[in-house]
């Protein structure tokens, strides 16, 4: 199978009806000339996972495809820069390198998949699901900015927007347990920002 086969196929696999929209692959020419191809990794086996990054030869350098000697009026160049940042996979070549790009992230993504078929792999995937889905409604539920206390008997911390508790509270009878990651949140009690807004009683 092509590496373009391939890299269908990999496409396919992460499309859930969900992925597809806020994720996916974009292919581009450059001007040097050359391709660039970015892969955006959320949400599939690959995100957070450690890539090597692949470079070599210079994109100012370009070289004849016949002779492989520089020649007066220089047209494709020898050279691959592939890397991984915030969960984007990047990488650049040569008129003549998209194949090859195309090739070292399906590489690293058959790597991965392999290392990710475990079951203590599948455990620590879950982990790592929980924990996400833990901190976005964390952050959904939003700062306490409510002059009203919240409705715990003896909590003096206030109401979030759209809630009778404190954001803590609000958590742990949603979720059934406390919030995780108790030291990296932040105070959050600015009483005056939604003033504008109705209270929960007016709701």
């Amino acid at each position: 199978m092509d590496a373009l086969s391939e890299l269908q196929d990999w496409y396919l696999a992460q499309c859930n009806g969900d992925w597809e929209h806020e994720f996916g692959i974009s292919i581009s020419t450059l001007d040097n000339p050359g391709w660039h191809l970015m892969i955006q990794l959320g949400y599939s086996l690959l995100e957070d996972q450690s890539f090597a990054a692949v470079r070599y030869g210079n994109p100012n350098i370009r070289i004849d495809s016949q002779s492989n000697e520089l020649p007066e009026t220089p047209v494709f160049g020898n050279w691959v820069e592939c890397s991984v940042k915030d969960n984007v996979f990047h990488g650049s070549g040569g008129a003549l390198k998209l194949g090859e790009i195309i090739g070292i992230f399906l590489k690293w993504a058959h790597e991965i998949e392999i290392a990710e078929s475990t079951p203590e792999a599948e455990k620590r995937r879950e982990q790592r699901e929980k924990e996400k889905s833990d901190r976005l409604f964390w952050d959904v539920l939003g700062n306490e900015v409510w002059e009203r206390n919240c409705a715990i008997e003896g909590r003096s911390n206030k109401c979030t927007r759209f809630s009778a508790w404190c954001r803590h509270h609000h958590f742990k009878r949603s979720r059934g347990y406390k919030y995780p990651f108790e030291d990296e949140a932040k105070p959050a009690n600015r009483v005056l920002e939604y003033q504008s807004f109705p209270t929960p009683q007016m709701l």
